[in-house]
């Protein structure tokens, strides 16, 4: 197909927008060559040859990003549900179930507190290890920290017994260290 009969159909209606974009990022026609056929196209309807193109009101406009935005949320919510529901599957609870334990910590951490937030600090259904049974909600810090004690009451009662009797030490610097106040360890 030549230039000109490009620049025909293009004219006439025969061809749309994007079949002529499609042409120019083929490179079967240039970047002038583009710019011309639009030309010719915009004075052919400045002529009356041509119909005008449809343009939108603000309103239209408006209304047509609006839904667009609305589709995005909806996408954004059922991207949320799915990962909710993918773990909520994984141990046997239903989405309602597992949004009721988060709501039941008050969306904070079982552990820490610290709140859970969406991108950063998502909540991990704690479960032990010998009977599967779930225990709550952590952080994933608290989480990985009791899985690296293996659940062991004896390393964590010890791992309790090391962090508060270190300020008590005579042989260790003071200087380094904080005072007991604070300390998180529960009185």
């Amino acid at each position: 197909m030549t230039f000109e009969e490009i620049k025909r159909r293009y004219v006439a209606d025969e061809m749309t927008a994007a079949e002529l974009k499609a042409l120019r990022w083929d490179k079967i026609i240039s970047v002038p060559q583009y710019a011309d056929i639009r030309i010719a196209a915009v004075k052919a309807e400045q002529a009356g040859k041509r119909k005008p193109r449809a343009r939108l009101s603000k309103a239209e406009l408006r209304e047509r990003q609006n839904a667009r935005r609305r589709q995005e949320i909806e996408e954004i919510k059922a991207a949320l549900n799915s990962m909710f529901g993918s773990r909520a599957y994984r141990w046997g609870l239903t989405v309602a179930e597992l949004q009721a334990m988060i709501q039941g910590q008050d969306y904070r951490c079982g552990i820490c507190r610290d709140p859970f937030h969406p991108q950063s600090r998502r909540p991990e259904i704690d479960h032990c290890h010998d009977t599967g049974r779930i225990r709550g909600l952590l952080c994933r810090d608290c989480n990985l920290g009791l899985g690296y004690f293996k659940d062991n009451i004896q390393s964590l009662d010890a791992a309790m017994s090391y962090v508060t009797g270190a300020f008590a030490r005579p042989n260790l610097p003071t200087a380094a260290c904080l005072p007991v106040d604070d300390c998180r360890v529960p009185s």
